[in-house]
């Protein structure tokens, strides 16, 4: 007697059991380890959580400090997604010393992506490292640029500093490591 492997009804899993697949997965030794990708959603909601509280404090126009405080750290989070991404993306092993990912290679693989990565990672840290000393006041007057969206009762430009480098640090973090982790793993199969 034989079974059609489409008529077998496997278990149906529980809500709790899928909302823990989608935080955590197994490594190889069985053990449950939470995905960094729960670790940065917790952060980003913590971020919005605590803007939440810093407007709720704001007189006298609550609603307008939030939608600003989250546009602002919104935009952060964008900016350093891409800033992560560019310094994320992985390099092909073009030298025979270095370790591949795959150990046959059948194509050579277009590079275009890595060599602009590449040559935008040092064009920023070549200028971020001559310009070292202008970045606090460049910071300043980012700060002070944002908060004038706050209107009337300006928001210190500390606090928005603290908005911008927090949401900008965890995007930073998102993007290097969805293109280290992900796009590594796409390129590898690709």
């Amino acid at each position: 007697m034989s079974v059609n492997p489409n008529e077998i009804q496997l278990p149906k899993k529980s809500m709790l059991a899928r909302m823990w697949d989608i935080l955590a997965e197994q490594d190889k030794n069985g053990r449950w380890e939470l995905k960094w990708s729960t670790f940065q959603g917790f952060a980003i909601i913590v971020g919005i959580v605590l803007v939440t509280i810093y407007s709720y404090y704001s007189p006298p126009s609550r609603g307008h400090v939030w939608a600003v405080c989250v546009l602002a750290g919104g935009v952060a989070l964008a900016m350093g997604v891409l800033v992560g991404f560019i310094f994320g993306v992985p390099r092909a092993a073009q030298d025979g010393n270095a370790p591949t990912l795959v150990a046959v290679v059948t194509y050579k693989a277009n590079t275009n992506l890595e060599q602009i990565s590449d040559w935008l990672t040092k064009i920023i840290v070549g200028v971020g490292l001559v310009q070292l000393t202008t970045i606090p006041g460049k910071l300043r007057n980012l700060a002070d640029y944002f908060a004038t969206a706050f209107g009337a009762p300006v928001v210190p430009g500390s606090v928005v500093l603290a908005i911008l480098g927090y949401f900008g640090i965890f995007g930073f973090l998102l993007g290097y490591l969805w293109a280290r982790i992900y796009l590594m793993k796409e390129f590898s199969e690709g």
